[in-house]
């Protein structure tokens, strides 16, 4: 009797301990959100540099395999090459941009107040059912009030980023490090966090480990791609509407085109918010360049969504547009832009845990068993729904 209480207190502090260290730590990681916020970066870059990685260390140069380290070594040399060629190309008329538009700010404003005036004079004038008006109105207002909700959280997120800049800067400093040795204790990482469960939660906590990594590398490394191709995309396009009808717009073209790759991280409402910055801009060149700056976001925005977003992306975000939304608001209101930024791939991450959980209950999936085809067959679900 006293062995069999005593193996069911021993069980239950191996349960509890657990979370209680869990729990500790959440809070302390909590505290110190803002200023983990570079190390947060530094795990984004790991998952998206880590394929690369893998691929030099096993091909090497001219077939000879390199150790890893070593192949860390020529991929960071060649990132800061490339990085500092780009930046070199870019930064001066970048700067320029962003010193035009603040001396010209006071006069676009001006001119883009007496455009939207003309807007709503002339469509007050239209001649709409009174139910399809009402329906535009709410609209427009829901949409808008969706992105200033974001818009905002940016704002207090980035007040309070600038108010620890010494933190900041102190963890910009070690990111270098920290990356480099992220991918080049990759593979000893994982054993030695799973040796810190107790055993009975291993072949769990493995299973959920195996998701997070499938959904996390797979989201955040499409979205780099995604980022990077919108940007393109925007340049090119506001470029030849520089050449066209629109030379406010193209005189701007590299910044509006940073603008969109950054925002494009912003689920659902960060191509808004992207392509309101060329739109108001375009009002300064008067309504017709309006409406072919607003035409030029939408073909970028369709012709993503519909050839780059399923091959790139997948089913690395698949959730209910209403519910992203919800969690994009809530997650910019809590955490600011980390918040935003993090909002859409942890919502499919714990969605996919959910239903993890529901296999597991209903007795379809052995612990320790999870695959990428198990995986696949969790998303289901949504696919039928």
């Amino acid at each position: 009797m006293e062995q069999r209480g005593l193996v069911r207190r021993q069980t239950l502090a191996e349960l509890v301990l657990p979370l209680v260290v869990l729990a500790v730590l959440a809070l302390l990681f909590w505290g110190a959100r803002q200023a983990l916020l570079p190390f947060a970066l530094g795990v984004v870059l790991a998952y998206a540099l880590a394929p690369a990685v893998s691929l030099l260390e096993a091909r090497g140069i001219a077939g000879r395999s390199l150790p890893r380290g070593l192949a860390i070594a020529l991929l960071y040399l060649s990132a800061a090459l490339v990085l500092a060629l780009l930046l070199w190309f870019t930064l001066p008329p970048l700067f320029a941009q962003v010193r035009q538009l603040i001396s010209g700010a006071p006069g676009y404003l001006a001119r883009i107040q007496a455009g939207f005036g003309g807007v709503v004079a002339w469509y007050q004038q239209l001649d709409l059912n009174p139910q399809l008006r009402a329906e535009i109105e709410s609209g427009v207002s829901s949409l808008g009030s969706s992105a200033l909700g974001v818009a905002q959280g940016f704002a207090l997120g980035a007040v309070a980023a600038t108010g620890r800049t010494v933190s900041m800067l102190f963890g910009l400093l070690l990111l270098p490090f920290w990356v480099f040795y992220l991918l080049r204790d990759q593979h000893e990482l994982g054993p030695q966090l799973l040796r810190l469960a107790p055993s009975s939660w291993q072949p769990t906590v493995r299973d959920l480990a195996v998701i997070a990594d499938q959904v996390l590398g797979r989201y955040l490394r499409g979205q780099l791609l995604l980022m990077l191709a919108v940007g393109l995309a925007v340049l090119v396009a506001t470029t030849l509407l520089g050449l066209t009808v629109a030379p406010t717009v193209g005189s701007y073209a590299l910044l509006l085109a940073v603008v969109a790759g950054v925002t494009e991280a912003i689920p659902i409402v960060g191509p808004v918010l992207g392509g309101a910055v060329g739109v108001a801009i375009a009002i300064v060149d008067g309504p017709s360049a309006v409406l072919w700056t607003l035409l030029a976001y939408v073909v970028v925005q369709q012709l993503e969504n519909t050839l780059l977003v399923p091959k790139i992306m997948g089913e690395a975000l698949e959730v209910r547009p209403a519910v992203l939304i919800l969690a994009l608001a809530v997650g910019s209101q809590v955490a600011g832009i980390l918040g935003a930024l993090l909002a859409g791939p942890l919502l499919a991450l714990f969605t996919l845990w959910f239903r993890y959980a529901q296999a597991r209950l209903r007795g379809e999936l052995p612990a320790g068993t999870i695959t990428p085809k198990s995986i696949a067959q969790l998303r289901q679900p949504a696919n039928g729904g």
